[in-house]
């Protein structure tokens, strides 16, 4: 979700450009329990929330994420996804919490 859910951006921090539009203060304030909760479960794997938000997609099993690194330091960071895996139920708890929240469909900055 180019990169909403490692809170990255946040309502009082929202994107620029397009994805502002998209990823409005109102959008992040529904996705702050989400969020807080994919860091709350990385601080018990000593994972930083994109390593949790990737191996979650991975944990999916019919989701292949493909993350945009920038440079070194962000793949380091992106493989560090590898090598573990989200119990079952902390699949499930991100899944049905993500369910809660009304996806944006299409890309806002067309409609104007």
């Amino acid at each position: 979700a180019q990169g909403v859910l490692t809170g990255k951006y946040t309502p009082n921090n929202p994107p620029t450009g397009p994805r502002g539009r998209i990823y409005t203060p109102e959008f992040l304030t529904k996705l702050q329990p989400l969020i807080n909760r994919i860091k709350e479960i990385g601080g018990s794997y000593e994972k930083t929330p994109t390593q949790v938000v990737l191996n979650w997609l991975i944990c999916q099993g019919n989701v292949v994420p493909i993350p945009g690194a920038k440079n070194a330091e962000q793949a380091r960071e992106f493989a560090g996804a590898l090598g573990w895996s989200l119990t079952d139920q902390e699949v499930e708890e991100l899944r049905s919490m993500a369910r809660e929240i009304k996806p944006v469909i299409g890309f806002p900055v067309e409609k104007l």
